[in-house]
């Protein structure tokens, strides 16, 4: 998760936009999403629950 915090964090900068937590909290989403269906095709979903439980209510 430090790695999409930081991408997020070179993006603003380089465009120059305002970072807003919003966006941050809505990224960190779609990646537990996509993660979600990627381990869920693979039969992997125990360690997706693993690694994204501590997250799953946001």
């Amino acid at each position: 998760m430090v790695i999409i915090g930081k991408y997020y964090l070179y993006v603003k900068a380089r465009t120059g936009s305002k970072v807003q937590f919003n966006e941050f909290v809505s990224l960190v989403r779609d990646k537990m999403l996509l993660e979600k269906y990627i381990a869920i095709k693979s039969g992997e979903r125990d360690k997706y629950t693993q690694k994204w439980n501590f997250l799953e209510n946001i």
